[in-house]
């Protein structure tokens, strides 16, 4: 991983074949073997096989980061509702940390993404769900900080993978629509307390939303299930 992250590897690149590696780590076949596969379950590489096949730097998502915080929070016994009220307290900060960085790249994706929720077909659950994780995962790329980022992405990414839309009529999604439109016009602004405000109020009345229609869900405990 030092030589990936050191090297700047780009996903895609071939890695040394095995019996570089014994050589290069001064380890065996077998710890070398035991460490691909290691960092194969991680989502961090993937072996190729057959002829000029073998380990690659793989596309990292928050998806595999996500995957195994699955099992840390099983063991934790954590529900689906303590997973949104996380989030109810990540994402308001977040919103008010891409008002204070206003980078100019990031204002860019963020225009990108309004236009994409305002083109929205709110009759299309696919294509409605895909603009709503685009907007939340635009907002926490551009606040600047790559932790919250990664946490705030992966926690959406466990919540979306299991939950039913919390809406389904087009008039509630045009009201989601507006308060993400709202919450980016603050952004862009540079308005840190009103984009924190209005992202706090968006979460909650998605929190309490789930609570209403789905209390069977919220109380589900988090399960691990093997990566899609």
């Amino acid at each position: 991983m030092r030589d990936i992250t050191r090297q700047h590897l780009a996903p895609g690149t071939m890695l040394p074949a095995e019996a570089e590696m014994t050589f290069k780590y001064a380890v065996g076949r077998a710890t070398v073997r035991e460490a691909l596969r290691l960092l194969e379950a991680q989502g961090l590489i993937a072996l190729k096989p057959g002829p000029g096949g073998g380990p690659e730097v793989a596309q990292l998502t928050p998806r595999h980061f996500g995957d195994m915080a699955r099992l840390h929070l099983q063991m934790a016994d954590a529900t689906y509702e303590e997973l949104v009220h996380a989030r109810l307290s990540i994402e308001p900060l977040m919103a008010g940390l891409a008002a204070t960085n206003r980078d100019p790249a990031g204002a860019e994706r963020l225009q990108r993404a309004l236009e994409e929720t305002k083109s929205v077909d709110l009759e299309d659950d696919d294509a409605y769900m895909a603009s709503s994780r685009t907007f939340h995962s635009t907002i926490t790329g551009i606040s600047g900080n790559r932790v919250l980022d990664l946490f705030s992405v992966a926690l959406k990414e466990i919540m979306d993978s299991e939950v039913e839309p919390a809406y389904t009529a087009p008039e509630d999604r045009a009201l989601v629509q507006k308060a993400h439109e709202d919450i980016a016009e603050a952004v862009l602004a540079g308005h840190a307390e009103k984009a924190e405000h209005l992202m706090r109020a968006h979460m909650k009345e998605f929190a309490d939303t789930m609570e209403a229609n789905q209390p069977g869900f919220m109380r589900r405990p988090i399960e691990w299930t093997w990566p899609k």
